[in-house]
């Protein structure tokens, strides 16, 4: 028979959950139930969740493939841009050692083992930025800094019996007690405070050369003959250190030029043409004997006073003169010579004037020696007239005694010779072994040549020929 239609509709739905289950779908019933817009949006999430993690897995495989390409590059490749290294983090565990070891130090140092004590084989070859708390090696220094160090090693307990055989070019603290074996070759130049009191066995074999100085001497009018040579060869006198030309007076003629401003002119024209400096001392004919003393004079320091400075240079030693009465008188020392000119001339014309001067001479002479006592070993005085004029015997008389009590070291007084008289050397004078006189000839030619020293005794003097054999 026909089953009810209710039935016929259960049967049928059962008949379709059973086929589903037959063909191995299986789903929950609250979706299998659920309403068909609700089966769209669960399937519609699932396929983005699927595609999202696709594209995640794809990123990372492209970003790996990149940073590969970026560190290795193609091969043939230029103009690769540098990868921006990823700051360092110690936390990231890094790959094990590799079989070839990094040539650059790391930027950080090691902490996975303590330093070890054997060193490297490979070092490295850059300083570490401080130092090591241990030595590399114990031994000596085969090859030690030329840099000295900033913390020096401590000195030796006891000295080295082997000094060095070079000498150490920092000077002791104090002076040793032991001089050495041989001189040295960079003597000092500052005195001893300590000097040897032992005196050397033998002599110096290369002693200090005696200080000499050569110049000049004349005196007179020249005339004719005398003043052609003399014009025509003062600028050939052979030029010494310090060397020096004196004119001892008498240049001129009081009866033939009346003592004239324009014959104190004329002389200073002559000289000037020297090839040393000049010097000179009043004569009698162009001061006591003019018609008018204090004018000629006058006009004798307005020609010749400062004359050696008029046409050359200053002379390296100091040139004092007796001022403010007597500035005529001077006084120099050079090569260990103290050289003074004073004006002694002959005649006299006021007796008072004349004792004044005197003693101004004497005076001026005393006070050279004292105050340059330290600085030379020989005297020489200047003056125009000698002791064989009477009315300069109280100088001579004073100065004898001077140079017998006083000054007792070598003196030797220059003058002009008295009327006929040739040059010569007097020695002895009044009995004086160290007083010596040089006489020197007027009014002729050659100068006289005089080279003096200190110890040089006796010393060469010529007023003959010397200047043909030594300059034509």
């Amino acid at each position: 028979g026909d089953e009810p239609a209710d039935s016929i509709v259960g049967t049928s739905g059962k008949d379709d959950e059973d086929d589903d289950r037959r063909g191995g779908v299986c789903v929950p019933l609250w979706l299998a139930g659920a309403a068909p817009w609700l089966k769209g949006v669960i399937v519609l999430s699932t396929a983005l969740l699927v595609g999202a993690i696709v594209l995640i897995a794809v990123a990372a495989g492209l970003a790996t493939t990149s940073n590969a390409n970026a560190s290795t590059g193609p091969r043939g490749s230029t103009g690769a841009t540098a990868a921006t290294p990823s700051p360092f983090n110690p936390e990231i565990i890094v790959d094990p050692a590799s079989g070839r070891p990094s040539t650059l130090p790391s930027k950080m140092p090691s902490l996975s083992q303590p330093p070890s004590d054997i060193p490297s084989s490979t070092p490295s070859q850059m300083p570490s930025p401080s130092p090591s708390i241990r030595p590399t090696y114990t031994g000596e220094t085969w090859e030690p800094s030329s840099q000295p160090s900033n913390s020096p090693t401590a000195p030796s307990s006891a000295p080295t019996t082997s000094p060095s055989s070079l000498p150490t070019q920092v000077p002791t603290s104090s002076p040793s007690k032991s001089p050495s074996s041989d001189p040295t070759g960079s003597p000092s130049t500052k005195l001893s405070a300590s000097p040897t009191t032992k005196l050397s066995s033998s002599p110096s074999m290369s002693p200090t050369p005696e200080q000499t100085i050569v110049f000049y001497l004349t005196a007179g009018r020249p005339r004719g003959d005398t003043l052609t040579y003399l014009a025509g060869n003062l600028t050939n006198l052979p030029v010494e250190p310090d060397s020096f030309l004196l004119h001892l007076g008498d240049w001129n003629s009081p009866f033939s030029t009346q003592c004239v401003e324009s014959a104190y002119q004329t002389v200073d024209a002559l000289f000037s043409n020297s090839s040393v400096p000049v010097y000179f001392v009043p004569g009698d004919n162009e001061y006591n004997d003019c018609p008018n003393a204090t004018l000629a004079l006058g006009y004798w320091y307005t020609y010749l006073l400062n004359y050696p400075t008029k046409y050359w240079p200053a002379p390296s030693f100091d040139v004092q003169r007796q001022y403010p009465d007597y500035p005529e008188n001077f006084g120099f020392v050079t090569r260990r010579i103290l050289f003074i000119g004073i004006n002694l001339v002959g005649g006299t014309f006021n007796q008072t004037e004349w004792d004044a001067r005197h003693a101004a001479n004497l005076e001026w002479i005393d006070t050279q020696y004292n105050q340059r006592r330290q600085s030379f070993d020989m005297m020489v005085i200047f003056a125009h007239a000698s002791s064989a004029v009477l009315s300069n015997s109280p100088f001579f008389t004073s100065l004898s005694l001077r140079v017998r009590n006083s000054y007792r070291i070598r003196t030797l007084m220059v003058h002009r010779n008295v009327r006929l008289e040739t040059w010569r050397i007097d020695t002895n004078q009044d009995g004086i072994n160290n007083f010596d006189a040089l006489i020197v000839q007027g009014d002729i030619w050659p100068v006289m040549r005089v080279e003096l020293g200190p110890t040089l005794d006796p010393f060469p003097f010529d007023q003959g020929n010397w200047f043909t054999s030594i300059v034509g």
